[in-house]
């Protein structure tokens, strides 16, 4: 067998001559070993001869590289590997060196661009990736060239303090004022986007200390007030009702009767509407996981109607189920109406659908693959195929109760599904 490595006195004359090891019609690599300078060394491979040193540090063998012939001389080799070995001899690795001096010189910019390709890889959603980046690029802009190493906890401090007082300076799109809630939120939300990028680059970069947001004081915000409660459903119902723009009312109604974020909602596309199998597929929800949603009667009747007004206003290839003239997107982006002495938010919306469907005793698993929950941990959801025929009596069942509690005080009904045989539901008139 072929000796892969020799011991040789290193000098011009045997850089020049030395030669690869030929195997079986295959080149690989031959290794010289200076017999003067222990853990001196020539690696020659097809096209390169490279000096370089190797001896164990802290118990493991590290192999460095030095550059390669005729680059640098023997001499000049020679001398550059005794300075490694000498270190390398107090415990002390030139490779370690290297990755923290890399890592020193990561600047934010640059951890930014590879958590928001980390993102892409776990198929989070284009809505989430980008609010990484606007919070970072907005409020910590003055930070994306410099290195991370080099941001400390005094700054973060100092940053997060400056942040909440600058946005509370300032005002909403409609002229209001803004508040020292509002400040904190976006304060603690650009502290958390930072900190979530540091985390990554550290999982890559081992030298990288623990985030500096471990010294910031986190503002306690004040939630908002709870959704409206269901016993007032009827009141945000008929205000829908009474909205003039029918596709704006539809979206609603939409959201409201399959749970759907706003975003999602908003661009939903003829294309990814079947109303003859009754399906609805949402292909960038903010899980990152694409699914299929049963349509409930009602909700194969609203868009069946909806496509044949958008077909009208907006002719036979308007590709939006909820266009706009206006937007610049081609279809509605803001869902948010204001009602008088009703406050709601869309994502109440989604808070509702899920209530609803716990007060039917649809199973936590069935609520999960409606709205696309992630199931973290759960071993049997993993065995489980979700069948959109499956969930189809449980969306039903949804609509159902949805529609009741929409209904005015005096033409409200008590439903009582039988998820599996909707023939069997009870209704009961409530007394006006």
């Amino acid at each position: 067998m072929a000796k892969t490595s020799e011991v040789v006195k290193l000098t011009k004359r045997v850089v020049e001559t030395a030669q690869p090891l030929h195997m079986h019609g295959a080149v690989r690599q031959r290794l010289y070993f200076d017999s003067e300078l222990r853990g001196f060394g020539l690696c020659v491979g097809a096209t390169a001869k490279t000096f370089i040193v190797q001896r164990d540090v802290n118990g493991r063998t590290t192999r460095v590289k030095i550059d390669r012939y005729p680059v640098i001389t023997v001499e000049q080799a020679r001398r550059e590997a005794q300075q490694l070995l000498a270190k390398m001899g107090r415990g002390i690795s030139p490779v370690e060196e290297k990755r923290a001096a890399k890592a020193r010189g990561v600047t934010l910019r640059e951890a930014l661009n590879a958590y928001e390709e980390t993102l892409k890889a776990k198929r989070r959603s284009p809505k989430t990736i980008h609010g990484y980046r606007y919070a970072i690029e907005t409020y910590l802009k003055d930070w994306l060239v410099r290195p991370l190493a080099e941001i400390s906890r005094a700054d973060v401090r100092a940053k997060h303090k400056k942040i909440c007082a600058e946005v509370a300076k300032g005002r909403y799109a409609d002229g209001r004022d803004r508040s020292d809630s509002h400040g904190e939120r976006t304060a603690n939300a650009a502290l958390v986007a930072f900190r979530a990028v540091w985390n990554s680059a550290m999982r890559v970069h081992e030298s990288l200390p623990p985030a500096p947001t471990i010294a910031v004081d986190w503002y306690k915000t004040v939630r908002r007030k709870a959704a409206l409660p269901l016993s007032e459903l009827h009141k945000w119902a008929a205000a829908v009702e009474k909205i003039k723009n029918p596709i704006r009312r539809d979206l609603l109604c939409y959201m409201f009767l399959t749970g759907l974020r706003r975003s999602n909602a908003c661009e939903t596309r003829w294309e990814q509407i079947d109303l003859e199998t009754g399906i609805a597929h949402v292909p960038k929800p903010k899980s990152g996981r694409p699914f299929n949603l049963p349509l409930s009667d009602r909700l194969i009747e609203l868009l069946a109607e909806r496509k044949r007004e958008n077909a009208e206003a907006f002719g036979d290839d308007c590709a939006w189920v909820f266009p706009s003239a206006t937007a610049a997107s081609g279809h509605i982006e803001e869902p948010r109406e204001e009602f008088d002495s009703i406050e709601w938010m869309p994502h109440d919306l989604r808070r509702w659908y899920i209530t609803v469907a716990e007060s039917l005793d649809v199973s936590p698993l069935a609520i999960k693959m409606l709205v696309n929950h992630s199931v973290p941990g759960d071993i049997t959801a993993r065995y489980l195929q979700t069948e959109v025929e499956r969930l189809r009596p449980v969306q039903q069942a949804i609509t159902d109760k949805l529609l009741a509690l929409s209904a005015p005080p005096h033409e409200k009904v008590r439903i009582s599904p039988k998820l599996h045989d909707r023939t069997n539901r009870t209704e009961t008139r409530e007394p006006a």
